[in-house]
């Protein structure tokens, strides 16, 4: 049995369960989408009358009240009205300011933009009207005037090749957002565990420095993990907070049975969870963050609750895969 809804006042027939993103696509019309999970918000629309309460979850206070939806979590209703969301005004045009190799396979990009953030938080950068993915903040606005990202270069990776070999810098790129809640929560004397997995150290980052410089008195212990040694970047960088701030505790934890002689960084051999569990057996009482791939984020935040931790207290920043195997920011409920 199949419905009809509107777009721009033209019917629509959808499927059974079908949403009215895949409707759309179906029969040709180019709507704007990235992840499909309704995390990067690329596919906004615009609705007439009541919105499906799924179709605004995560979405921001403003795009609520202006009647906004994610197309990809709106299911086809019968008569449901929709239409453009005059997206244009929900971004801002960044500009590329610096792009250098943190790591053999992560690029860092920087861009200005008239933006107002919190450290933690992510937003959509777009390559052209259908191609967009989602990337956590990794700068801080009180002490960088640009907005800073870790970007993963896959080798098929349609959007993060072209930010590897196509975007220069001076070059402009619409960005959407921010969005987000992984942000520090200011309870200063509280313990803190950070488990950063590959460029899920872009996010704890900023946290790290927010908490910091809101003056965080409590033990703050950032695990750092990757899969080989060399994957490892910000070093200098995050040894020197550790110099500065002795509350400040870091963990290099790597997984890979390569040779580490002449490594400088104190590295741990093993997998994460495993590292996690053993070293930290009580969370009661710690704020947690977990930030990386979806797999090792669940399994974290799992262990973290058995070990104590309360689970309104566990913020966890999942990147889910796109197409292509690259990976767009996701944001699970955890405060």
């Amino acid at each position: 049995m199949t419905t009809t809804f509107y777009w721009q006042e033209q019917p629509v027939e959808a499927g059974p369960h079908e949403t009215v993103l895949d409707a759309l696509l179906r029969q040709g019309h180019k709507i704007p989408s990235g992840c499909r999970s309704g995390v990067c918000q690329s596919c906004l629309i615009k609705v007439e009358g009541a919105v499906p309460v799924a179709a605004q979850s995560g979405l921001s206070d403003g795009h609520i009240a202006d009647n906004l939806a994610l197309a990809c979590q709106c299911r086809a209703i019968s008569g449901l009205r929709t239409g453009p969301p005059g997206i244009h005004a929900a971004r801002v045009l960044a500009r590329v300011t610096d792009k250098r190799w943190l790591a053999p396979n992560i690029i860092g990009l920087r861009l200005a933009a008239n933006l107002r953030y919190r450290p933690g938080q992510y937003v959509t950068l777009w390559r052209d009207e259908h191609t967009s993915r989602s990337y956590s903040i990794a700068s801080h606005p009180d002490i960088q005037d640009t907005l800073e990202f870790h970007i993963r270069v896959h080798e098929q990776g349609r959007f993060s090749r072209w930010v590897a070999e196509g975007l220069k810098v001076g070059d402009l790129l619409p960005v959407q957002g921010p969005m987000g809640h992984c942000i520090y929560k200011g309870e200063s004397s509280r313990p803190l565990l950070m488990v950063a997995m590959g460029t899920g150290l872009a996010p704890l980052f900023g946290v790290l420095q927010d908490a910091l410089m809101q003056g965080h008195s409590g033990d703050i212990h950032l695990v750092v993990a990757a899969m080989q040694a060399r994957e490892f970047y910000l070093t200098e960088t995050l040894l020197e907070l550790a110099g500065r701030y002795p509350q400040l505790k870091l963990h290099w934890v790597v997984s890979t049975t390569e040779d580490l002689a002449g490594c400088h960084l104190p590295l741990v051999r093993a997998g994460v969870e495993e590292y996690v569990t053993n070293c930290f057996p009580d969370l009661n009482g710690f704020g947690v963050y977990l930030c990386g791939a979806p797999r090792r984020v669940h399994a974290l935040r799992r262990g973290c609750y058995i070990a104590g931790a309360a689970m309104i207290d566990i913020a966890a920043d999942a990147f889910l895969t796109c197409d292509r195997g690259e990976l767009v920011g996701a944001r699970l409920a955890g405060h």
